[in-house]
């Protein structure tokens, strides 16, 4: 089978099937770093690409890639296996379900409360990460890998253990304390500490730009 686009009419994910049925959904708004809600219909054409490859049976998995520097500034990405190139650092949004047993308290606390980005080598003790590749050419590498890796196995095997690990209770759970989250996120959100918080951050980055430009 041979490299075909799908879902032409999408302009800000770039859906891709290649050989091995693997369908590659590529964020393509590298002027805002892919960010979650920086463009109008990023979200949206990536749930479009999520459902085709649901609604498709030949389509065995997804690869999600992005175009630019950047994989996505705003909201993270979860997987079922993750690859990272060798200068990335994570900064996520909060997870009351996920983080404490994959992270522990004390980089989920940092993550949480502090905000930070930490590097890569810090969180390759966690299993986030499948495995840490170079930058140069990482979306081919990976869909090459995952290619290779489906080419002998079941896929209908691979469905049925995937449904037992994320049953029904745990996705009504997952969905549950996403409620939860947003609602906090939504009242955060119409506070003066939370708008001061804004701006200081937007000058700071104002100030750090300006401090490059003059050098």
């Amino acid at each position: 089978m041979s490299t075909r686009s799908v879902l032409k009419q999408l302009t800000e994910v770039l859906a891709t099937v290649h050989k091995g049925h693997i369908l590659e959904l590529r964020l393509n708004t590298p002027k805002n770093l892919n960010a979650f809600g920086g463009t109008k219909y990023l979200v949206r054409e990536l749930i479009e690409g999520f459902n085709y490859a649901r609604d498709n049976d030949d389509i065995k998995a997804v690869v999600v890639t992005a175009n630019g520097r950047f994989f996505s500034a705003g909201a993270a990405l979860t997987g079922d296996r993750m690859v990272a190139d060798e200068n990335v650092k994570k900064g996520i949004h909060p997870s009351l379900v996920t983080f404490p047993p994959l992270f522990g308290s004390s980089i989920t606390s940092r993550l949480l409360y502090m905000a930070e980005t930490i590097p890569i080598a810090e969180l390759s003790h966690t299993g986030l990460f499948a495995e840490v590749l170079p930058q140069a050419g990482l979306p081919e590498k990976v869909i090459k890998k995952v290619e290779d890796s489906l080419a002998d196995l079941s896929i209908g095997s691979i469905v049925a253990s995937k449904s037992m690990l994320r049953t029904p209770q745990i996705r009504d759970e997952l969905h549950r304390v996403n409620a939860v989250e947003m609602d906090v996120v939504d009242k955060r959100r119409q506070t003066d500490d939370h708008r001061d918080t804004i701006v200081r951050f937007q000058q700071k980055r104002a100030a750090a730009k300006s401090s490059k430009a003059k050098l």
